[in-house]
């Protein structure tokens, strides 16, 4: 008798989920125990930590993604992810002296070095976390993600400090878990310097992930630290939501890396992949417009049109980034580096360049212009990489 619950898939739903979890319970926790200005200025610092980490962990962790497994030894297995997660660690060591500088001119001590915690935590979550994705290990990722909501938990009720107390556990859980990556498999821990891919796949991350995580930042410029409060609380709650698509992504990530090199393959598992994914997209779609009068009417306890219509323009931006994560994880597994970084660095030059223009003549409706620029992007962002993905399929 079939069984009703495919309990791998919903492992690989759940753990995929985690860190969207992660976000909407510590911030609730923050703007229920320290208010809604602190939950937007944690919540734009968690962002800005996010956004380094695509250039010290993201880039790497791509790599995980799709070379370990390709590899049977277990020596081998984790000397490439050593191998992967010094080239991080190099990187973030370089940046740290521009961190320094920057938090040295304009912020103070204290935020510096909260900062500094928050970004090395981050950057080394993702290794661990890349490395037990890779070999589908869906239910160690899930007790350790579960440990480390539990932490900050306890921390932020007894420090009343967001920053130390989300940074403190993925520290140390981070550590723990490498160590016992590389506990009895005889693999060699050495330095290596960086890969140029790597690089280019944290750059083009940077450049496409980056954009989303810029909202938050840019609406406490804009509107101040209490409505960034509320994007940020908004953007992590409709991000559970999408998690199927995400999930259905990443599980399959493994799979298309090995038939990589046979084209007819690749091409009836991401059409098949595509189908997947448009039909929870289109799921997601509606739920998350309900999302958004719930989120609006508990921060306000009104509904303002403008807000919904912002947050709806952010909706169908991450629908349509949904839909290009089948052609970017063609592109991905044949390590086409450089065609996903040529696509995302078009579609970041005109964000960037909108999102200056909305900074500088700030308006009571420069926040819903950041947002129709963020659709624009995305849609744009989506055509380009069907076109990529098309010709790469087509050889």
């Amino acid at each position: 008798m079939k069984a009703l619950i495919n309990f791998e898939k919903l492992n690989v739903i759940v753990a995929t989920g985690m860190p969207g979890a992660y976000k909407v319970i510590i911030f609730f926790l923050i703007e229920i125990l320290l208010g809604a200005t602190v939950l937007g200025q944690t919540a734009s610092q968690f962002s800005i930590a996010q956004i380094l980490g695509f250039f010290t962990a993201i880039g790497w962790s791509s790599l995980i993604l799709v070379r370990l497994p390709k590899l049977n030894d277990r020596k081998e297995l984790v000397e490439e992810f050593n191998s992967l997660f010094s080239m991080g660690i190099i990187v973030y060591c370089g940046l740290l002296p521009i961190i320094c500088l920057v938090g040295y001119y304009f912020f103070t001590i204290e935020m510096t070095l909260e900062f500094i915690a928050l970004s090395l935590a981050w950057s080394l979550y993702q290794f661990p976390r890349h490395y037990l994705l890779s070999l589908k290990e869906y239910f160690k990722l899930i007790v350790l993600d579960s440990l480390i909501i539990l932490a900050t938990l306890a921390l932020i009720f007894e420090t009343k400090n967001p920053i130390l107390s989300i940074s403190i556990p993925f520290i140390i859980s981070s550590i723990i878990s490498i160590f016992l990556i590389n506990h009895s498999s005889g693999a060699r821990i050495g330095l290596k310097l960086p890969e140029r891919k790597g690089i280019e796949f944290g750059f083009n991350n940077f450049l496409s992930g980056g954009l989303v995580l810029s909202i938050i930042p840019a609406a406490q410029h804009l509107t101040g630290a209490e409505f960034a409060g509320l994007i940020s609380l908004f953007i992590s709650v409709t991000a559970i939501s999408l998690l199927i698509p995400r999930a259905v992504s990443l599980s399959q990530l493994p799979q298309l890396a090995k038939i990589g090199h046979d084209k007819l393959a690749l091409l009836k598992m991401s059409q098949e992949m595509h189908r997947q994914i448009s039909l929870f997209n289109w799921l997601t779609l509606g739920l998350n417009i309900l999302i958004a009068f719930i989120v609006s009417f508990y921060f306000t306890g009104n509904i303002y049109p403008i807000e919904i219509i912002s947050m709806s323009f952010i909706i169908f931006a991450a629908f349509f980034a949904n839909k290009t994560l089948v052609y970017s994880n063609v592109l991905m597994v044949n390590e086409s580096s450089q065609k996903l970084l040529s696509i995302t660095f078009k579609v970041a030059a005109i964000y960037f360049c909108g999102l200056i223009l909305v900074v500088i003549t700030i308006s009571e409706l420069s926040f819903l212009f950041l947002t129709i620029i963020f659709l624009f992007c995305n849609i744009y962002r989506f055509l380009l990489a069907r076109k990529a993905a098309g010709e790469l399929l087509c050889q």
